[in-house]
């Protein structure tokens, strides 16, 4: 009896992913539909054609190791939470998670959640989602860091042009 009650919450538990996935697969191609739409793409065309491509390729290639320096920071600071890591798992949820904050408003505020749920996920660990929401807090924080010793920069630099 013990094995019939298991097997059933295996099957309700992979039903409940399966709709989670379709739902946010929704999701995703709702948003990609309302934001392709409002693309001027002969617009695009022409700011593409316009672009240096030395410079594109520079922009393409600091934010893709961006992208990679980030998935190894995550995977370090999970070390002790998730002992086998997977290097192209994290880099998928990195690409994932920078997906979904360039569609949705606010400076990323989507994408961290998506990457916390895929982790939990993956790993089966609800510690997992708890650390995740942790280093977002702390990239937050050190974002926010930046942006005040850059405006304080900037008030100083404005004050020496005033004198």
């Amino acid at each position: 009896m013990a094995t019939l009650a298991s097997t059933g919450d295996k099957k309700d538990k992979n039903n409940m992913r399966t709709s989670l996935r379709i739902f946010f697969g929704a999701i995703i191609i709702v948003l990609l539909f309302f934001i392709l739409g409002k693309i001027n793409f002969p617009e695009v065309y022409q700011i593409f054609r316009s672009i240096s491509p030395k410079f594109f390729l520079l922009a393409f290639a600091s934010y893709s190791l961006a992208i990679i320096i980030f998935s190894l920071r995550s995977m370090i600071s999970l070390r002790k939470i998730i002992l086998k890591h997977d290097f192209w798992f994290f880099l998928k949820t990195a690409l994932a998670g920078s997906f979904i904050n360039v569609i949705t408003p606010g400076s990323n505020v989507g994408g961290e959640p998506i990457r916390a749920y895929f982790l939990g996920e993956k790993y089966n660990k609800p510690k997992t989602q708890k650390s995740c929401f942790n280093i977002i807090f702390l990239r937050e924080i050190m974002l926010l860091k930046l942006k005040i010793i850059i405006a304080r920069e900037y008030e100083a630099k404005a004050r020496r042009k005033n004198l």
